[in-house]
């Protein structure tokens, strides 16, 4: 019966697999937030004007809403695997690319990094229950998961905050988040199943 299939949220928190994922979920929503959150204030100590900070912000958002149906194109068409990459990366390049804020043409790189990476923080989280672990114990494993990747939320403004306390700058907290970024690809690499070929 397809309703029995896979695992119980204890089951799986029985597993390193299972952990591994949860820490890259922290990991990555840390800096897919801190990128979003911060495209503003980085703009405005970088010189740029209230207006056109808050209009890059406007055009993120914007990415974000074509970004959420992307990925989940994305997420049908090349698998979970494939798509976590993409947002991985979009969102490296984005935290890269803000670093660069003083050029137009990253700013366009922020844009899109925001709109493909993170939509992962929303789509993601039902089709990794789903694939991973079944539909067995879908609900609890689900709210895990996600109350997991929430803490990202919790964790970004406050080490933020800390860092520019420290800095006088974002900058440090973008560098931080390339690093943030590479950790979860790498756990990724490991946790996440590796699709058949069609």
């Amino acid at each position: 019966d397809k309703e029995e299939d896979g695992m119980m949220l204890l089951e799986a928190m029985k597993t390193i697999g299972f952990w591994g994922l949860c820490i890259s979920l922290i990991f990555i929503s840390i800096s897919g937030l801190t990128l979003i959150q911060n495209i503003s204030p980085h703009l405005q100590d970088m010189g740029y004007s209230v207006t056109f900070s808050a209009n890059v912000v406007a055009l993120s958002m914007g990415a974000l809403a074509v970004g959420n149906l992307l990925l989940g194109y994305f997420l049908a068409r090349f698998g979970l695997r494939k798509a976590t990459f993409i947002a991985c990366l979009s969102i490296l390049f984005g935290s890269i690319a803000i670093i660069y804020s003083k050029y137009y043409m990253a700013l366009a790189v922020v844009i899109v990094g925001v709109g493909i990476g993170c939509s992962y923080y929303t789509v993601s989280n039902p089709v990794i229950a789903r694939k991973m672990y079944g539909m067995k114990d879908y609900s609890s494993i689900y709210g895990f998961i996600s109350a997991t990747h929430s803490l990202g939320g919790i964790i970004a403004p406050i080490l933020v905050g800390y860092l520019y306390d420290i800095s006088g700058s974002y900058i440090s907290s973008f560098k931080i988040m390339l690093i943030f970024t590479i950790i979860s690809i790498v756990i990724f690499n490991f946790v996440l199943p590796k699709e058949k070929m069609q």
